[in-house]
């Protein structure tokens, strides 16, 4: 009897079966969590999107007025050739605006962070009561 006892003290109770089954997914989300992938999904889908915002502002201003600077040619179509080869410098040089644009604007967005989220360093005074070593 006492033997019986033993091996239904050993079965597994249905919920923990349960959780078994669930259990990878439970592991999922927990590893999800505890690394930051959707933070790190939403940051991506957020940069993505920020970066059509600047390549629209680049081709639909930036690029248009340095048209202006460049007489009969676009800026997309700027090249030149070397015994029959071309060089298209346009590409590169509208990449190069967009590069610059999102420097300037990161580097203003974090100086702001950083300089709100500082904390102040305060000069630390050494108390009355304590002795200095002079020897």
């Amino acid at each position: 009897m006492k033997d019986r006892i033993e091996r239904i003290k050993e079965i597994k109770p249905l919920h923990h079966i349960n959780r078994e089954v669930g259990g990878f997914f439970d592991r999922l989300v927990a590893f999800l969590k505890e690394y930051s992938v959707i933070g790190v999904a939403l940051g991506v889908i957020v940069a993505q999107a920020a970066k059509d915002f600047v390549e629209a502002v680049v081709s639909g201003i930036f690029v248009p007025l340095l048209n202006l600077l460049i007489p009969g040619n676009e800026l997309g179509q700027l090249s030149f050739s070397v015994r029959g080869v071309v060089f298209n410098l346009g590409r590169p040089f509208s990449t190069l605006v967009t590069l610059l644009i999102v420097v300037i604007f990161l580097y203003y967005i974090f100086k702001k962070i950083i300089k709100h989220d500082a904390p102040k360093v305060e000069e630390v005074k050494p108390e009355e009561g304590t002795k200095k070593l002079e020897e």
